[in-house]
């Protein structure tokens, strides 16, 4: 919620530049009246999408062939 009320009064205040933040699900009525297209947000659910690999198959740090051991918490 925040975040749109700080987005709006850079409006207010003529600055046009892009905005990236974080959407948390309590602001989704607020995020949904905003119609600016330089306005954007990132949720959790976002981050991961159908038919993509298992994000917890490969924290391999980049080189092909090394895995890190990956183990449910307890």
């Amino acid at each position: 919620m925040t975040q749109v009320k700080t987005f709006e009064a850079l409006r207010r205040l003529g600055w046009q530049g892009d905005y990236i933040t974080w959407a948390h699900i309590e602001a989704e009525g607020e995020l949904a009246r905003i119609k600016d297209p330089k306005f954007y947000v990132i949720g959790a659910n976002s981050l991961f999408q159908d038919n993509l690999a298992d994000p917890q198959a490969d924290r391999g740090g980049g080189q092909e062939g090394q895995r890190a051991a990956i183990r449910p918490s307890s």
